[in-house]
This record gives structure tokens, sequence and C-alpha cells, in this order.
């Protein structure tokens, strides 16, 4: 839902947070609650670092998962249990909104799911089991770069 938060409705409020925050968290209630030595990855986009337009809802929701991902990396440390985040954010199939996505990016393309998954691969092998609590930022440069 890509619109002003004062055209945003109280339901797409909800189904956002719902869609988004509510599933991360309830994630990590079960991971914390049956796991133990493991790594989750939770999903987050770029809006909720830097300020895209029209992105409120989203942008709100991806940063409480952000902050989930940390806290939990704290909370459940002691059951060697990591969280992180790859962060990107998710184009429609509308032809002019990927254009002007690809016109965002560093790299002048958007991102191919392969791009997400190799960080995912990187994150959940046990050999890199001392990365807990962090956002790692795969969106082609869009964040960090003008």
């Amino acid at each position: 839902i890509l619109k002003p938060a004062h055209k945003c409705s109280e339901e797409e409020f909800y189904q956002t947070i719902d869609t988004n925050l509510k599933t991360s968290f309830s994630v990590t209630r079960a991971v914390g609650e049956h796991l133990k030595d493991s790594s989750v990855v939770l999903m987050s986009t770029a809006a909720a670092s830097i300020g895209l337009a029209n992105h409120e809802l989203i942008a709100a929701a991806k940063s409480g998962v952000e902050g989930l991902a940390r806290s939990a990396a704290k909370t459940y440390a002691r059951k060697n249990l990591r969280f992180n985040t790859p962060l990107t954010s998710r184009i429609t199939s509308n032809e002019i909104v990927r254009k002007a996505s690809e016109k965002m990016h560093t790299l002048q393309r958007i991102g191919k799911p392969k791009d997400i998954s190799n960080m995912i691969k990187f994150l959940i092998n046990p050999e890199n089991n001392w990365i807990t609590g962090q956002n790692f930022i795969v969106d082609g440069g869009l964040s960090s770069t003008k």
C-alpha cells in the first residue's frame, strides 16, 4: 500500500501491521520457545531507514521488525538464537513503478530473488554464527547512495 498516511484507512493500517510485524513477532515467539542454536531471518525494507514518499504504512511496520530483530538477538542470545534482517523493497509488477525504482537504485535495476536469497543463505550458515541483531541492507545501493 503505497500512499500518504492521511489516505490510509485504519483497516489498511492493521492489515499491514498484521502481515508484517505481527507475523515476525509470532515467528520470534515460537522460535524463542522451541529452538536453540539457530538463525532467524526476518524481512524488512529500505523504507524503514530512509524517507520514501508514500511508504508510511510499510515503514512503520518494518521499523518494528528491525527493532524486534535487535531486541530478540539480545533476549535469546543465551539459547544461541541469532536474529537478522536482509533489507529490500518490494516492487510491484507495474511497469512505470518498476522503471522508476530502477532509476532510484545505484545499480540501475531492482533486486532479483537470488540477490536476497544469497544473503539469507549467508545468515543461516552455521559458520557465520557470530552475527546477530544486525540489519543487512540488500537494496542495490538505494539507501546508501544519492
